[in-house]
C-alpha cells in the first residue's frame, strides 16, 4: 500500500537513530531564537518540548500517552505514543524537523518522490507549506512546512477513526477537511520552528 512506503520513506532517519526519552509533559521550554531554524538549540528535549501536549491531542480522538524526543545529526524528530479506547498503542506519529534545509530538499522530497500525487498548497503555517494524502482523498493528510532555513514533515500514523479528521465514510477525507487537518498539524511545525 503506497501509504506505507511514505512513512518507511520518511521513517527511515528514525530507524537509524536509536532512542532518547523525555518527560511526557509535552510543553517543556525552548532555546535558540525563533528565527524558523537559523537557532541553536542542540537538545531534542529543548526542541520537541515547544510543542505543547494540547497541540498534539488536538490531532486525536486517541489519548496522547507518551513520547520519545530524538536527535538525528543536526535534525530532530517528536515521536508520541498513542492509546485508543481499546487500549490498542501505537507510537509512529511524529513530527521531523530538518534544521538545516536552506535549499528545500526534505521540503520538496516527496513531491519528487511521488509525483503522480496530488498537493495541495497550506497557508496559515510558516513561510509555505503544503499537504497531501498518499491516496487523494483518502485516509490520514500529512503535512510538509518550510520555514526560514528549516523544512518540518508532519505524520500521523494511526487509523483515521483514532483522529480529529472529518470523514464522510471509513477512509474518505474531502479536500476542506483534509485542510482543516493539516493546518492542525501544521500548528506543531509552528511550534518546532519556535522552539529552535
Amino acid at each position: 500500500m503506497k501509504k506505507i512506503a511514505v512513512v518507511s520513506c520518511l521513517a527511515l532517519l528514525v530507524l537509524a537513530a536509536g532512542c532518547g526519552s523525555s518527560s511526557d509533559s509535552g510543553g517543556g521550554g525552548s532555546s535558540g531564537s525563533s528565527s524558523g531554524g537559523s537557532g541553536t538549540a542542540t537538545d531534542a528535549n529543548a526542541v520537541c518540548g515547544a510543542i505543547p501536549k494540547p497541540d498534539v491531542q488536538a490531532l486525536f480522538t486517541s489519548t496522547v500517552s507518551g513520547d520519545t524526543f530524538n536527535k538525528i545529526g543536526a535534525n530532530f524528530q517528536c515521536k508520541y505514543e498513542l492509546t485508543d479506547s481499546k487500549g490498542t498503542k501505537n507510537n509512529d506519529t511524529h513530527a521531523t524537523l530538518y534544521v538545516s534545509d536552506a535549499n528545500e530538499k526534505q521540503y520538496g522530497l516527496l513531491k519528487t518522490q511521488f509525483p503522480g500525487d496530488t498537493f495541495y498548497d497550506l497557508s496559515g503555517v510558516g513561510d509555505k507549506a503544503y499537504w497531501f494524502q498518499a491516496i487523494d482523498g483518502l485516509g490520514v493528510p500529512a503535512v510538509v512546512v518550510h520555514k526560514g532555513d528549516a523544512s518540518c514533515v508532519v505524520q500521523v500514523a494511526d487509523a483515521l477513526e483514532n483522529t480529529t479528521c472529518t470523514y464522510t465514510s471509513t477512509q474518505s477525507v474531502s479536500q476542506a477537511d483534509g485542510e482543516a487537518y493539516a493546518l492542525k498539524m501544521g500548528k506543531l511545525c509552528d511550534d518546532l520552528f519556535g522552539g529552535t
